[in-house]
């Protein structure tokens, strides 16, 4: 089936949603090497009042996502190794 016979009217797209899962916590991983394969929040400031903006999968695996409070983070992966740092 070719898309050439559903021709899409000009202008006929109205929103667009880009899905960035994980994407700040993987540009981190990325830029530092020494945080590849281990569990990283980015958050805004470096407080327990504030919540994580992305986490990375390894982090995400112990319950850590996108909004999770810090202190409730903290709670989740209790072991010294979950980084934060602000974005």
């Amino acid at each position: 089936m070719s898309l050439t016979n559903y021709p899409i009217p000009a202008l006929s797209l109205r929103w667009l949603y880009v899905d960035f899962n994980s994407y700040f916590a993987s540009v981190e991983q990325q830029l530092r090497p020494e945080l590849r394969g281990k569990p990283i929040a980015v958050v805004p400031v470096e407080t327990d009042s504030t919540c994580a903006i992305a986490a990375s999968y390894e982090a995400k695996a112990f319950g850590v996502k996108t909004g999770t409070m810090i202190h409730e983070a903290k709670r989740l992966w209790p072991r010294p190794g979950l980084r934060l740092g602000p974005a």
